[in-house]
């Protein structure tokens, strides 16, 4: 039986592809979104390799996610938790979903915040960024109390040493050994 059912269940609509066949939707006679036997879904392709997969063509743009809320954002589940993709203005930011806790941000001016929400002093966290007025490249590590841990640090993991240090309370150093 090679024949295609259509049927209503009360509020269900039942598309059935008996045998072995794809669901297609079409217009004008041109492929626009498929089904698979494998019950991939393809949009803009006639071989679906996911769940969903989207081939926008030449546009550049294969997917729109549009809210009307103030912030929206993608999230991604899997087995060992969640993580998101979050637009607020003109504010990118990366979150864990599992402690709900913003982790990446980058800014409308292109500031990279790394544990902290915006491009300040007042919050802990490190803020990478080009200067507004000079242009010239920042880094800022903020913290609270007085850790022996908090400043700038670049380490050489091959020599197991740091090429460049600037402690909490001002120590700078350049090719130190610091344990």
């Amino acid at each position: 039986d090679n024949n295609c059912h259509v049927r209503g269940n009360d509020d269900t609509l039942i598309l059935n592809a008996a045998g072995n066949g794809n669901i297609l939707f079409q217009e004008n006679g041109t492929e626009r979104l498929r089904v698979n036997t494998g019950g991939n879904v393809g949009i803009g392709t006639t071989s679906p390799s996911h769940a969903l997969t989207v081939n926008s063509g030449s546009t550049g743009v294969s997917a729109k996610l549009i809210t009307t809320a103030a912030t929206g954002y993608l999230q991604l589940e899997n087995s060992g938790g969640d993580a998101g993709i979050l637009s607020n203005g003109d504010n990118l930011a990366l979150f864990t979903s599992s402690s709900g806790t913003e982790r990446v941000r980058i800014t409308s001016a292109g500031a990279l915040c790394l544990g902290k929400t915006a491009d300040n002093l007042t919050a802990d966290g490190v803020t990478l960024r080009k200067h507004p007025t000079s242009g010239h490249g920042q880094i800022y590590c903020v913290g609270t109390g007085s850790s022996a841990y908090e400043g700038l640090y670049v380490y050489d993991r091959t020599n197991s040493e740091f090429e460049f240090y600037a402690s909490y309370h001002g120590t700078i150093a350049y090719r130190a050994l610091y344990n």
